[in-house]
């Protein structure tokens, strides 16, 4: 037993050099709760088949995520192992959830499981962990506001009269409205249903409902003030007074031109 405790604690120091510690504001870590429920959650998966070592190994990690860690840890883990995935998977997902912060872990949670378990979207799993991944640990802006948009959008797209497209689609125009929000310091979601009612209401603009989803996508992808260079630019373009008076199709040509020059940057404004 003495032996067993001793390599524990060789195991839990070398592991506490190694560790990422996430503290909170005041820069405060409350990691031991974390680690003992962690170890006793550890302890009653068998299927993983972990030695006390590496139970010990893993308990520290979650830990060094301080408060929530575990619940962050937990709830990956299961929902991985719900769909399916390999256990060892599922546990290095866990692991990487447990040191995100709260808002990126549940948009993982809620985009993984709105785009393949509840069966809304009919997403393989690569796809929608893919789309998970990407609009919570690799997503750059502010996860809630993401959140936020894509929900709008998914339900602007299946309720709006006349557009009758497959749920599916639906589902990757609010992923392409929730990762443009990134660049959006109040809602991309707004500013794309803007843009669409422009076009639709525009009796210049030749475009079906399908083509207009299209156009205000593209349009919210040059970022922020992309949406007004659009439709103050076919107004003057259309204009045969005091603008260029230009046929429907050219307006339309030049109004994307000038939504794509619309940040002289390489890179978008990003808002956390």
């Amino acid at each position: 037993m003495l032996k067993q405790i001793g390599l524990i604690i060789t195991v839990g120091l070398c592991i506490g050099a190694r560790a990422v510690v996430a503290p909170d504001e005041s820069g405060l870590c409350l990691s031991a709760p974390e680690l003992r429920k962690t170890y006793e959650f550890l302890h009653a998966e068998d299927e993983l088949g972990l030695t006390i070592a590496k139970k010990f190994e893993v308990s520290k990690e979650v830990g060094a995520g301080c408060a929530g860690a575990f619940e962050r840890f937990s709830k990956t883990y299961l929902l991985m192992k719900k769909s399916g995935v390999n256990l060892k998977d599922a546990l290095r997902t866990g692991l990487i959830f447990a040191k995100e912060n709260t808002e990126r872990f549940k948009n993982f949670f809620e985009f993984f499981e709105m785009t393949y378990l509840k069966e809304n979207f009919d997403f393989d799993f690569e796809r929608s962990y893919e789309i998970a991944f990407k609009l919570s640990k690799d997503f750059a802006g502010s996860p809630t506001r993401a959140r936020k948009d894509f929900e709008k959008a998914a339900e602007f797209c299946q309720k709006k009269s006349g557009l009758d497209l497959p749920i599916k689609k639906c589902a990757e125009i609010a992923v392409e409205v929730a990762r443009a929000s990134a660049h959006f310091q109040e809602s991309s979601f707004l500013a794309f249903e803007q843009t669409f009612s422009f076009i639709r209401q525009s009796p210049q603009i030749e475009a079906s409902m399908k083509e207009a989803l299209e156009i205000a996508l593209t349009v919210i992808k040059y970022g922020p003030v992309a949406p007004t260079n659009f439709k103050e630019s076919f107004k003057f373009a259309t204009d045969a007074g005091h603008g260029l008076g230009l046929k429907s199709s050219q307006a339309l040509a030049f109004s994307l031109e000038q939504a794509k020059a619309s940040n002289k940057s390489s890179l978008l404004p990003v808002y956390e």
